[in-house]
């Protein structure tokens, strides 16, 4: 399991669904403990936006949780 604070490695390696069931959790179902950074999530849009296309609905997550409210 990966915090706002620790490195992105899951979100490099992992398939795909556990890579958007981990991103689900951290972005917006995790306990707010887990709240991430702007800057943690701007890393993770940038690491999954390298992934590939497969992943572009991930960057849109990313971009969603990003947006001021």
């Amino acid at each position: 399991m990966i915090t706002a604070q620790e490195d992105d490695s899951a979100l490099r390696v992992d398939g795909f669904e556990a890579t958007a069931d981990l991103l689900d959790l951290l972005l917006w179902s995790g306990p707010t403990s887990m709240i991430p950074t702007r800057e943690a999530v701007m890393k993770w849009r940038a690491t999954l936006t390298a992934r590939g296309p497969e992943f572009a609905s991930l960057v849109t997550e990313c971009d969603e949780w990003l947006m001021p409210n």
